[in-house]
């Protein structure tokens, strides 16, 4: 027969567990408003720092198109016969950054670059905002920025989507301008409807046999042109052919 002691030290287990389940429940639901708070803290201050970003920007025109960056870019669309590659980079003098922008033009650990004195590239924060507008709640920004297509430099002209709080919703490549064999390079224009349109330009001065054309000869050029809307949500949209 099981005696009375046994009983009670079972009973005395059950209650000091009982004890320690409560207790630790408890201590879970008071500490979920500090993390509720805490949170609610860190949007406001990524709000407060967006909002001073997108104010710090400075605003140009509308139709704004590439036509006006050309300036910044040092880019050849003829064709060198006597060089092998072509250097495409940014006049990084002529364009001023702000600081802690890289949390703002992507949601990964990414750098650019520009040209140092050497045949090196110095890697950082070296993306420059150039345009900004709104579409309702949407807040959109143009950046300007040097990076590489395999090891060829281009320069790259792209457009961001953010709500309030400076969290991206979309990102759109309006130009990616690089030489090699063959020569890239976009033409894009923002409406004053919001609307987009870029045409992609791919230059050739090789013939069907793959040789270099006499100098002089028209090169040829393929042309594809997509357009785009944003929608409420900061998406940007390719347009069927019929919505043009």
């Amino acid at each position: 027969m099981i005696s009375l002691k046994y009983h009670m030290n079972n009973l005395k287990i059950v209650i000091v567990l009982f004890i320690v389940f409560f207790s630790c429940k408890q201590k879970k639901t008071e500490s979920s408003p500090t993390i509720k708070v805490a949170s609610t803290i860190s949007h406001e201050v990524k709000k407060a720092d967006f909002i001073d970003f997108f104010a710090s920007i400075s605003k140009k025109e509308f139709p704004f198109t590439n036509d006006s960056l050309n300036r910044y870019i040092i880019f050849n669309e003829k064709f060198d016969y006597d060089a092998i590659n072509m250097t495409t980079t940014l006049v990084h003098d002529s364009l001023s950054t702000l600081q802690d922008i890289s949390k703002f033009v992507s949601n990964n650990n990414r750098f650019s670059y520009k040209p140092s004195n050497t045949s090196e590239y110095l890697k950082g924060d070296y993306f420059y905002p150039i345009n900004k507008f709104r579409k309702d709640s949407i807040y959109l920004i143009i950046y300007l920025y040097q990076d590489f297509e395999d090891i060829m430099p281009a320069v790259k002209t792209q457009l961001n989507s953010y709500d309030i709080r400076g969290n991206i919703l979309d990102t759109l490549q309006l130009d990616n301008r690089f030489s090699f064999e063959l020569i890239y390079k976009n033409d894009f224009i923002i409406k004053n409807d919001f609307s987009i349109k870029i045409t992609k330009n791919t230059i050739s001065y090789y013939d069907d046999m793959d040789d270099l054309i006499p100098k002089g000869s028209s090169p040829k050029v393929d042309k594809k042109t997509i357009h785009y809307n944003i929608s409420k949500k900061g998406i940007f949209e390719k347009m069927k052919e019929n919505e043009k």
